[in-house]
């Protein structure tokens, strides 16, 4: 019985340590993004859309040569 209970605590603590970890990693990473970003948001959406799009038109050409082919 003593030494389920130990588990039980130890695997309490790995699991609080990993959650810990994760949200300080999310505001670290949330922290260096915000410092880091090169331009406004407006222009940043409008990067990503084009990226996307431009994106989505090579799946689209490869799936159609790769169905050609």
């Amino acid at each position: 019985m003593k030494n389920n209970m130990q588990e039980y605590i130890q695997y309490l603590n790995r699991s609080k340590n990993i959650l810990f970890s994760l949200l300080i990693g999310g505001i670290i990473g949330a922290a260096i993004m915000l410092l880091l970003a090169p331009q406004s948001g407006k222009r940043t959406r409008a990067f990503i859309s084009k990226k996307g799009n431009g994106l989505l038109g090579h799946l689209k050409v490869d799936r159609f040569a790769s169905i050609v082919n």
